[in-house]
């Protein structure tokens, strides 16, 4: 508990002091939903390209880890003939509410350009790595 209280001390500094770019400070009690890929893609844009290029990397990550399943609601919710069809739009409906990463193709779009940017800056560095990594794991 008391590392806890230590970790959140050090990031509440870190972000009195503008280390974090534009990512907000929020705690877990009574804080809104957050939709993360919508933030994630709002980072893109920070003017510190760590955050920019990190933001990318955890897009890429969680696109790869949520497609398939993303990817298998979406079929049984659009099929005619799928008996899920009304049970598969009711749980879209639900994780849309909770703000779930649903919408995938807006996701790469908007991080593909980001990590295209730190390969062709980073070639050869741990950068450049980094972003070829996460550009993988989306195809």
């Amino acid at each position: 508990f008391d590392a806890s209280v230590a970790a959140t001390k050090a990031v509440g500094r870190m972000h009195e002091l503008g280390l974090l770019g534009q990512v907000d400070e929020r705690g877990p009690e009574g804080a809104p939903i957050v939709d993360l890929g919508r933030s994630l893609c709002a980072l893109l844009d920070d003017p510190n390209w760590a955050v920019s290029l990190h933001a990318a990397e955890a897009l890429a990550k969680l696109a790869a880890a949520v497609a398939p399943a993303v990817f298998r609601l979406a079929d049984r919710r659009e099929s005619e003939g799928s008996p899920y069809r009304r049970a598969a739009g009711k749980l879209w409906d639900a994780l849309l509410q909770e703000g779930a990463m649903l919408e995938l193709g807006h996701i790469v779009e908007e991080c593909v350009p980001v990590l295209a940017a730190g390969i062709a800056e980073g070639a050869g560095t741990p950068v450049g790595h980094t972003a070829l990594s996460a550009l993988e794991k989306l195809h």
